[in-house]
């Protein structure tokens, strides 16, 4: 009596299809680019996207996005970028983490770093944790179609999805993919997690990155609305915010993408202009879990557009 009706079974089984068709195709294209990227002499590192897909019951079913590519040797990154702006349109500007361009269809990003904090000293203490994780913890590997590729160790890959949420949560909003993403990762690895780090130090990590709050309100809504068992959430959860969080993944769709549709098409300048009530709205919605880094995200989006028309 709660089977969905015909017409939906066909509209959802179509998108199914569909997603599958784009889960291969993007597969496809990561393992041309990890093995040129290693028969290059690099040594990348896959983050989010298939490499999420992967602890998902079944990869083909999650809605794939970009490739996204870290390289945590500073000398290799910007060997790796340089070549890529030599042979393709790339989207960048000075000094940010990331690089994209186009490839067979799919978009692919090269990373400097895997996140910023725009408060600097949690900036600091960021990079430096991200450093003391890649160099003390052992990498994870992902097999994707027989092919296995390097991913980040476990504890620094939650805490990059914490701070991946924390960022668009701060920006035009989040999508609950993204909760989704962390639920499966942490039902699969949070005994491995603990098993190597004592509840204390992962609090401090995120507490030194200034998220605790948020990743608090996350860890709430990852028990009460996915139903991820306590025990499977290694830091400390609280409903505060949570909330505001859930609102915003209902009203605003899939990164903030119902709140900025009507901005779709604007130029570079007028869009800066437009969106910045948005983002005020934003600062002061969720200064009371992020106080220092939402007024320094705000702060830096005029120095971001600065760079942008320079």
């Amino acid at each position: 009596d709660v089977k969905p009706g015909f017409n939906l079974v066909l509209r959802y089984a179509n998108i199914m299809l569909t997603t599958e068709k784009k889960n291969a195709h993007i597969n496809a294209v990561l393992i041309s680019l990890y093995r040129q990227l290693k028969e290059s002499g690099f040594s990348p590192v896959i983050m989010k996207g298939q490499v999420a897909a992967a602890d998902y019951p079944n990869p083909m079913h999650r809605q794939p996005g970009d490739i996204d590519v870290w390289f945590p040797d500073a000398k290799e990154a910007e060997e790796a970028i340089d070549m890529a702006k030599r042979n393709y349109k790339c989207r960048w500007m000075p000094g940010e983490k990331e690089v994209s361009f186009e490839w067979k269809g799919v978009t692919i990003e090269l990373h400097r770093r895997i996140a910023d904090m725009q408060y600097k000293p949690y900036q600091r203490f960021l990079q430096q944790a991200i450093s003391d994780l890649m160099s003390s913890c052992p990498q994870r590997e992902v097999e994707i179609n027989g092919v296995t590729i390097a991913a980040m160790p476990s504890l620094l890959t939650m805490l990059h999805q914490l701070l991946h949420i924390e960022y668009h949560v701060l920006r035009e909003g989040i999508g609950l993919r993204q909760f989704c993403d962390l639920a499966v990762f942490l039902q699969r690895y949070s005994e491995e997690i603990k098993g190597r780090h004592s509840r204390k130090e992962i609090q401090r990590l995120i507490d030194g990155c200034g998220i605790s709050d948020v990743a608090a309100a996350v860890g709430h809504i990852l028990h009460s609305e996915l139903n991820l068992p306590t025990e499977h959430i290694p830091f400390r959860t609280s409903e505060n915010g949570a909330e505001l969080i859930m609102e915003d993944i209902w009203q605003g769709g899939n990164f903030g993408k119902l709140l900025t549709a009507r901005y779709e098409g604007y130029g570079f300048i007028r869009r800066k202009i437009v969106m910045t009530p948005l983002h005020w709205k934003r600062y002061r919605r969720y200064r009371h879990l992020l106080p220092n880094e939402a007024f320094a995200n705000f702060i830096s989006k005029f120095g971001r557009a600065a760079k942008g028309v320079k």
